[in-house]
């Protein structure tokens, strides 16, 4: 401590039987308790009953008791211990106000492709339609979106070091559509940023166009797939997609997703229906994920 430095120290109390040694200044009448000599200087020790109001004492001082450990070999055993974790330190902590959120089971569902023209199936699986599961399982989901193939898309972000190239892969940033390819056909020269890009040409069983994208969805190139293996955060906005239906995405899910034949509430090629005030309408399913 430094003598041109000014101290505060507060000593909380919670027991009944304590002791504190002042040190009191050769200038206070006589004293022989707990006398220290010690340099005459402008300081003041400020007692309080409450906590709240504080007196000062030109004569007193706080006085501490040093110790230090000699050691008498070059090898002992220390131990250590952690006190019992529980609420009153604080180690018990409570769970916020809704600490817990619960989510409804969700997933997709391809269907064989409905023609936009369908004169009542287009209308009808919109958002808020139930399905029911096959089987009398009690299995249903609700619609919450549908997607298609896409017709259109624009650069969000032109990215960095990518190169030309036709029939590239890509990954979803947002969105739950599949199987879309890219071709990269310009770039700028300078950063190798994309500046064009167009849907590959079909000639894959898997349509190049993918299934299940809506308007809005942002997807990323696959690095890996590019010529040169190199590129990095492009961003690639879908602007339009088909009129056709071939996907389905479903929340509050009851029941369960199986392969064809397992039986599951919904399962490749087994039908669907959707309920209906007046009828039953049947929709075969084509493929599945969750």
């Amino acid at each position: 401590m430094h003598h041109d430095n000014e101290f505060d120290y507060d000593v909380v109390i919670s027991l009944k039987e304590f002791e504190i040694s002042f040190h009191k200044s050769m200038r206070y009448p006589k004293q022989t308790y707990h006398e220290l000599v010690a340099e005459e200087g402008g300081r003041s020790l400020f007692k309080s009953q409450n906590g709240s109001i504080w007196s000062p004492n030109q004569y007193q001082d706080l006085k501490f008791k040093l110790y230090k450990a000699s050691f008498t070999s070059t090898t002992g055993t220390a131990f250590f211990y952690n006190p019992t974790l529980d609420n009153s330190n604080g180690y018990v902590p409570k769970l916020g106000k809704n600490a817990i959120r619960t989510l409804p089971k969700s997933g997709t569902i391809g269907i064989t492709t409905i023609a936009g023209g369908h004169p009542t199936l287009v209308g009808i699986l919109t958002s808020g339609r139930k399905l029911a599961g096959q089987g009398g399982k009690g299995g249903s989901a609700i619609i919450v979106g549908r997607g298609s193939s896409v017709t259109t898309l624009g650069v969000t972000e032109g990215g960095i070091n990518y190169k030309v190239d036709s029939s590239v892969d890509t990954f979803n940033i947002t969105g739950g559509g599949t199987g879309l390819k890219l071709n990269i056909s310009s770039i700028n020269a300078n950063t190798g940023a994309i500046t064009g890009i167009s849907l590959a040409s079909s000639g894959d069983s898997i349509p190049p166009v993918g299934n299940g994208y809506k308007v809005g969805d942002v997807i990323g190139i696959v690095t890996s797939t590019v010529v040169s293996q190199t590129g990095d955060a492009a961003r690639i906005t879908i602007t339009g997609i088909s009129t056709d239906i071939d996907t389905l995405y479903v929340s509050n899910i009851q029941g369960e997703f199986g392969t064809n034949g397992s039986a599951k509430s919904f399962a490749v090629g087994a039908a669907v229906s959707y309920y209906n005030d007046s009828d039953k309408n049947i929709l075969y399913i084509d493929t599945y994920t969750l």
